[in-house]
């Protein structure tokens, strides 16, 4: 009996022993899986938090397009602003050269047929029935004159060999539709970054027609014959309203644009009430 039970003790025994192995292990194999476990779910906490900086880094990108695209839009939304005013007082300078002209002609219109009136009578000849010449149509009536007619057609002749309005400089901003960032915005002129203080000059002889303040920065509109320039941004001013200027001569100084900080001037060229692309007459610098 004793024999017996002992055996079944060291049975036993070896069941328990073998139990606590098998038991070892498994506690080593859930110690490993929960580990991994761990592992997966701080890879996973890494990720998502890794996925919410990328979220949040692309909410900032888009956010700061988005102000960025509204911002360039105030810009150009207030230089279409500035440029519509700067045609509206160009067309203004225009009508009132061909309202001047026009009283001009019509006086001087007068005055022939009050002489010939005049001479008939001191000849003791009949007063002919004065016949009215045609009156000049449109802006026609901007070259009526010998001299005026001559000076338009001086200026036609020196297309693609005019100055340019500052000895130095590039041409930044081209006339007609233009795209920034995707926005369309449109130019009757072009802009021409010069250095700073730089001396703004006629590109051909003339008579100012007006110099006005337009938005903080000079406005000089010129008359050539039926041709006009007109310079904006100018800071100062050396010329004055029906004041002759010569080719080249300095009307003031360019000034600072308010958007890129940059010492700029806005140059126009218009025939009659129509803009020309300035590019196409003055030299290649």
């Amino acid at each position: 009996y004793m024999q017996q039970f002992g055996n079944y003790r060291q049975r036993q025994a070896g069941y328990i022993e073998g139990t606590q192995k098998d038991l070892h292990i498994k506690i080593v194999e859930l110690d490993h899986d929960k580990r991994e476990k761990n592992s997966i779910l701080i890879d996973q906490e890494k990720e998502k938090e890794k996925l919410g900086k990328q979220k949040d880094s692309e909410a900032e990108v888009v956010n700061t397009l988005s102000k960025q695209e509204k911002l360039t839009k105030n810009q150009i939304g207030k230089q279409q602003r500035l440029l519509g005013q700067i045609t509206k007082s160009i067309s203004s300078a225009i009508r009132r050269e061909i309202e001047e002209a026009r009283r001009k002609e019509e006086a001087a219109a007068r005055i022939a047929a009050a002489n010939a009136a005049a001479r008939a009578k001191a000849e003791n000849k009949p007063v002919a029935a004065a016949t009215a010449k045609p009156a000049s149509k449109g802006t026609e009536v901007l070259t009526a004159t010998p001299e005026s007619a001559k000076l338009s057609n001086d200026f036609l002749g020196n297309r693609g060999r005019l100055p340019w309005p500052v000895t130095t400089g590039v041409i930044i901003g081209k006339f007609g539709i233009n795209y920034i960032q995707g926005i369309k915005s449109e130019s009757s002129g072009i802009d021409i970054k010069t250095s700073q203080g730089a001396a703004v000059r006629a590109v051909f002889s003339g008579e100012v027609s007006s110099v006005e303040n337009v938005e903080g920065s000079y406005l000089i509109v010129i008359k050539h014959g039926g041709y006009f320039t007109a310079y904006m941004n100018l800071r100062s001013v050396s010329v004055s309203k029906g004041q002759n200027v010569s080719i080249k001569q300095t009307i003031g100084s360019a000034g600072i644009d308010a958007q890129s900080g940059d010492t700029q001037v806005h140059f126009e060229l218009w025939k009659g009430f129509t803009p020309q692309n300035p590019q196409g007459w003055i030299a290649n610098n």
